[in-house]
């Protein structure tokens, strides 16, 4: 696979990029357990995914073996996980909204907001971060809205 090309992966297939790097962080590799328990599938659904990503050259997979990724999938994960902590950051510090309920939008945000949307919004928390002019911000938290 051409490194320079665009890696095209389907939410799935980030969901469990991204969950075989969380587990790779905590445990150094992972396991069809342990993808299947942090994703709440069973096992079996997740042998096809681990095979795509092997193919996309993201993983390195052998049955019954440990998953690790690849550092081409490492650099693709990491990119999933910087948009999906933006995400929940922007929900939580600039909506307000719970951390559950922020969690489970960023998860299902991630996976189609364009990417000049994306840049754009870390361009606009990184401007608030530095302005310290959050004044605004915490009356709009505090605002009733429906």
């Amino acid at each position: 696979m051409d490194k320079k090309a665009e890696i095209t992966l389907t939410p799935g297939l980030e969901d469990y990029l991204e969950a075989i790097y969380n587990i790779e962080q905590e445990k150094n590799v992972s396991r069809v357990k342990d993808i299947a328990t942090m994703l709440d599938v069973r096992a079996a659904s997740v042998t096809g995914a681990l095979q795509s990503l092997s193919e996309k050259q993201l993983i390195n997979y052998t049955p019954y073996e440990y998953i690790t990724l690849t550092d081409l999938g490492k650099a693709e994960a990491i990119k999933i996980v910087r948009r999906h902590k933006l995400l929940k950051r922007f929900f939580i510090d600039i909506l307000g909204i719970e951390e559950a309920i922020a969690d489970v939008g960023a998860c299902n945000v991630e996976h189609n907001m364009p990417r000049p949307i994306m840049e754009r919004m870390a361009d606009f928390m990184d401007f608030m971060e530095k302005s310290g002019r959050f004044e605004l911000i915490e009356d709009f938290k505090h605002t009733n809205h429906s």
